[in-house]
């Protein structure tokens, strides 16, 4: 059996790689779900690489595509959609540090300002 299936090209092209672990409870993260979209946008990710539940979502959807979400335990979610299987990467305790953690997924960056 073959190991787990590499990220399609929207997964790849817009993240690269998955980042670092969840922010510190220390740290001020002040982002959610709107603000992140409007972050993403203006940083000119294309539409189809993400996926923010309720606030960006497709309709067909993409082959591929990163996506943030509710869990059914109420934490939130981040991970890669591809060919019909969501893979959760990380969970986080509270929206502003799940939006933190797709950020830096999909950009590199630290938290946008």
């Amino acid at each position: 059996m073959s190991g787990p299936a590499r990220p399609g090209p929207a997964v790849r092209a817009a993240a690269g790689q998955v980042a670092g672990p969840a922010r510190s409870r220390t740290q001020e993260v002040t982002v959610d779900r709107h603000e992140l979209r409007n972050a993403l946008f203006a940083t000119g990710i294309s539409p189809d690489a993400f996926e923010l539940e309720r606030v960006h979502e497709h309709v067909p959807l993409p082959p591929d595509f990163w996506f943030l979400r509710r869990s059914a335990d109420a934490r939130w979610e981040i991970g890669a959609y591809e060919r019909g299987v969501y893979d959760v990467r990380l969970a986080y305790d509270t929206e502003p540090e799940a939006c933190a953690g797709l950020w830096r997924a999909l950009t590199g960056r630290p938290t946008p300002p």
